[in-house]
């Protein structure tokens, strides 16, 4: 009976920890701004609330759960497959959008 409890309780650890792993909202990328000093690097201030970015050129510039977009010059995105995973993780007026990269390729962001 305690081994079976002890497993039960590892199940349940292990799936909250799988659960909460995703994209980390920060001033590096997604948290709210009023200016560029609220970031790393820049504020996109036209979007809801202001919207944290860095710069890029290729999708190695940015952090992970991000896509390097030709938006803004070149800023780094939160990859989504639907309007839901924007939703959830920056707010309602947030959708999930294609864009391109500087390659020409298509790729789903999340975006005001």
């Amino acid at each position: 009976m305690n081994s079976r409890f002890a497993f039960i309780i590892f199940v349940i650890a292990t799936l909250l920890l799988v659960l909460s792993c995703g994209p980390a909202v920060d001033s590096t990328v997604g948290a709210a701004c009023e200016d560029d000093r609220d970031c790393d690097e820049e504020c996109i201030t036209g979007w809801p609330g202001g919207f944290c970015t860095i710069s890029c050129q290729d999708h190695a510039d940015c952090p992970p759960d991000t896509l390097c977009t030709d938006t803004e010059s070149g800023v780094c995105l939160f990859a989504c497959d639907h309007h839901d995973d924007c939703k959830a993780l920056l707010g309602e007026e947030f959708k999930c959008e294609d864009e391109t990269d500087f390659e020409s390729r298509e790729v789903w962001v999340c975006t005001d």
